[in-house]
């Protein structure tokens, strides 16, 4: 029997509706296999009510499905009055509560009709729309202005309310909704000013397509995710513009793409980072890489500095933390790009501290950990090392020091040509970082080669041979 009160119980359910909405926008691929442990075919952006059939058998589906419910009506609620709020204090404009409130009820109405089992519910929500719209703009008079305008609002939001869940997630349906309850509100005659344009795009920017965004990167790559934001940034802030003014719709448009680019989030991260960088200077870099801005938001667009040295630098105090966070950006985030800049300085470092020929043999073992095939950062270069840490392996297996002193000569061999081809490569980044270790690996190789020589030297293999001849 459980001892937990209904006040805990209360508050852990509302912090569970909250990490739902904080997957949602920053951690979907979290949110995604999280998902998969519910239901095998269940997706962020499915409705979890087209499968009410299996709620009595799937508990965790139907609290799921409950919890999407609440967080998708009541969260933009408050999000539009906060926004609002913002607005009056930052413009200094009035703002229409009445007409906002309207439209939040019509889609709290729809909400409540999305729980329904009627699978076409969507259609006949729009034709009843469509009928009041088309009655409303009928009857236009004096006498029916306001009735009409409200009948509108609350259809309209019956509508949005009743649909968000079939065509998009809970992200874009808050979003959505956010969108809508703050674009009722905002007085016609004011908005072409340039407080209106600049809250609403921001509106925008902060709302619709952070949401957009998280759903694109999910479905496609991050590059075709920006390009689709910008693209859309640009024709309605050109519409917007032509309908109510050059500087709402400039507004409209630069909010749009900075929301794109999730530039609102980026900003504090870039502050984190940097704050944590300057930590680890301290020696702290283990400890830092728990805290690094991928591991709470999944989604980062624009590059963040010190990341991959942070990684490198932690990695030779603590190589299972470093490849753990690799790991981690590489199959929860987007930030592949970063693990494989890590991986890279990984491997030129580890080359570049090897001081003896038992240091080259075992980089092998080190490296074996790096993905195939390797980062592009690390071209050929890294599996042309591994050949020859096999070469100098072959040498030290020898059973001879003579035998030895002959085995280096292609390891030796391999270096001098690497060398070559690094001065002659476009890379400059990789002609500096593997041409030192190149020209270190190839000193340790014919030192090891001389002193091999005067052993055999003196050894009887030697005489003997030099006896056959």
């Amino acid at each position: 029997m459980s001892n937990r009160s209904p006040a805990s119980g209360f508050w852990n359910y509302v912090a569970e509706c909250v990490r739902l909405l904080y997957w949602s926008y920053f951690k979907p691929f979290t949110f995604e296999r999280w998902l998969r442990e519910i239901h095998p075919e269940l997706k962020p952006r499915d409705n979890p009510f087209d499968k009410r059939a299996e709620f009595r058998t799937n508990p965790r589906l139907y609290c799921y499905a409950e919890q999407v419910w609440w967080v998708t009506a009541v969260v933009p609620m408050f999000t539009v009055l906060l926004l609002a709020l913002v607005y009056i204090l930052i413009s200094g404009e009035s703002f229409n509560w009445f007409k906002s409130c309207v439209f939040l009820v019509g889609y709290f109405i729809g909400r409540v009709l999305d729980r329904g089992s009627n699978k076409n519910r969507v259609v006949i929500f729009l034709v009843i729309a469509h009928n009041i719209f088309s009655a409303v703009q009928f009857l236009s008079g004096v006498a029916f202005g306001v009735v009409g305008r409200v009948a509108v609002s609350v259809a309209f939001g019956v509508v949005v309310g009743a649909s968000l869940n079939v065509v998009g997630g809970v992200a874009f349906a808050v979003a959505l909704t956010v969108f809508f309850g703050v674009a009722f509100g905002l007085e016609v005659n004011v908005a072409g000013s340039v407080a209106v344009g600049v809250v609403f795009g921001l509106v925008l920017g902060l709302a619709l397509n952070v949401a957009l965004n998280v759903a694109l990167n999910v479905a496609v790559n991050v590059a075709g995710s920006v390009a689709v934001g910008v693209v859309f940034g640009v024709v309605f802030g050109v519409v917007f513009g032509v309908a109510v003014g050059v500087v709402f719709g400039v507004a409209f448009g630069v909010a749009w793409i900075l929301g794109m680019l999730r530039v609102y989030f980026w900003l504090p991260e870039l502050l984190w980072i940097l704050t944590l960088f300057l930590l680890s200077r301290n020696g702290k870099q283990v400890n830092c890489l728990r805290y690094l801005p991928p591991r709470f938001d999944e989604l980062i667009i624009l590059p963040l500095p010190f990341m991959d040295v942070m990684i490198v630098e932690a990695y030779r105090k603590n190589p299972i933390a470093a490849r753990e966070t690799i790991n981690y950006l590489i199959s929860s985030t987007n930030q592949q790009k970063v693990a494989a800049q890590a991986i890279s300085g990984i491997a030129v470092d580890i080359l570049n501290r090897c001081q003896r020929l038992s240091d080259i043999v075992e980089i092998a073992n080190q490296l074996a950990w790096i993905p195939s095939p390797p980062p592009k950062e690390l071209g050929v270069v890294l599996p042309q090392s591994l050949d020859i840490t096999q070469n100098v392996r072959a040498s030290e297996e020898a059973t001879s020091p003579y035998r030895k002193y002959e085995l280096l000569n292609i390891p030796i061999t391999a270096l001098r040509q690497l060398g070559q081809s690094l001065a002659l490569t476009k890379d400059a980044r990789a002609a500096v970082s593997f041409g030192n270790t190149a020209q270190s690996w190839l000193t340790i190789l014919e030192t090891a080669q001389h002193t091999l020589n005067e052993q055999a030297q003196q050894s009887k293999e030697i005489r003997q041979r030099l006896y056959c001849w």
